[in-house]
C-alpha cells in the first residue's frame, strides 16, 4: 500500500488527476449554462418583446 508513504509519486499523481477532473466538470458545468441560457433566451425573446402602438 502506498497510503503510508508520504511521498510517493502516487499521490502527486492522484493530486493531479484530481484536479484536472474538476476542471474538466467546471467546464462543462459552465458550457451547459451557457447552452442553457441561450436556449431560454431564444424562447423567450418573441413573447417579451411588444411591438409598438400596442399599448
Amino acid at each position: 500500500m502506498f497510503c503510508a508513504i508520504c511521498n510517493h509519486d502516487n499521490h502527486r499523481l492522484h493530486k493531479e488527476k484530481v484536479k484536472e477532473y474538476d476542471k474538466a466538470i467546471q467546464e462543462v458545468k459552465k458550457s451547459h449554462w451557457r447552452d442553457w441560457l441561450e436556449e431560454v433566451y431564444k424562447a423567450r425573446l418573441p413573447t417579451s418583446v411588444t411591438p409598438q402602438g400596442t399599448y
